[in-house]
């Protein structure tokens, strides 16, 4: 009996030709965790770059907000400076006219006839001395808008004092002063511009000599009331 002749290509199981399940899962592990760290990598980017665009977005608008309220700090400022002139021009526009007693000289000024004015004379020295301001005149503040008097002391002492004045130099308390000569009713003196004392800071002096006396004549606050001043100053008539 003749036995079976086997064939000398054996079939190989196909279970041998795949990789072995470990292997394959470490390899997909592997693939795995390498996205994860890709995608954390790209997200700690991302969550960088949004805070610093927040910070730089936060920033802006801090500073646009910053500007915003400066400018409209600013717009207010310049729209009641411009409400104040408007409103001292409408009050200007109609005057009356203050006469001196003859013993200061019976020297005349027109004002506007909306502001109010004080006038205290003293007979024993021949002087005088006045406040005017808009509306009326509050004893508590240190500035008006217009000072004027006659004064016991020849022109040349008094003005000595702003003359120093002149000569100081600009400070953080010192804002400056300086001095020009001027005509005042044809009679020639001196006109100061700035800071008259530390409670006026920007004001304007005028004076002239008048016999043996000094006339002066002031506004404590040009911002405001320097266009009315000079046209109080236009209507002076002294009596050299």
């Amino acid at each position: 009996m003749t036995s079976p002749i086997e064939s000398p290509l054996t079939p190989i199981p196909e279970n041998n030709l795949s990789p072995s399940p470990s292997k394959s899962a470490a390899k997909k592990s592997k693939q795995l965790l390498v996205i994860l760290i890709g995608v954390g990598v790209l997200a700690f980017i991302l969550l960088i770059t949004t805070i610093v665009f927040s910070i730089q977005s936060n920033n802006k608008s801090a500073q646009l907000k910053t500007a915003t309220q400066d400018g409209a700090k600013a717009g207010a400022e310049a729209q009641k400076a411009a409400d104040d002139k408007k409103f001292q021009e409408a009050q200007s526009s109609d005057t009356r006219t203050y006469t001196a007693p003859e013993f200061a000289g019976s020297f005349s000024i027109k004002l506007p006839k909306l502001w109010s004015l004080t006038v205290t004379p003293n007979e024993g020295t021949n002087t005088i001395a006045a406040i005017a301001n808009p509306e009326y005149i509050d004893t508590k503040v240190e500035r008006y808008a217009l000072r004027f008097s006659l004064i016991d002391q020849p022109y040349t002492s008094y003005k000595t004092k702003l003359d120093q004045q002149t000569k100081q130099k600009v400070s953080a308390s010192f804002k400056g002063l300086t001095a020009s000569a001027t005509t005042l009713s044809g009679i020639e003196g001196m006109k100061y511009v700035g800071q008259i004392s530390t409670k006026i800071p920007n004001g304007t002096v005028i004076l002239v000599p008048i016999r043996d006396k000094t006339f002066s004549i002031e506004t404590d606050d040009n911002a405001v009331y320097s266009e009315v001043f000079n046209s109080i100053l236009s209507s002076v008539k002294l009596k050299p």
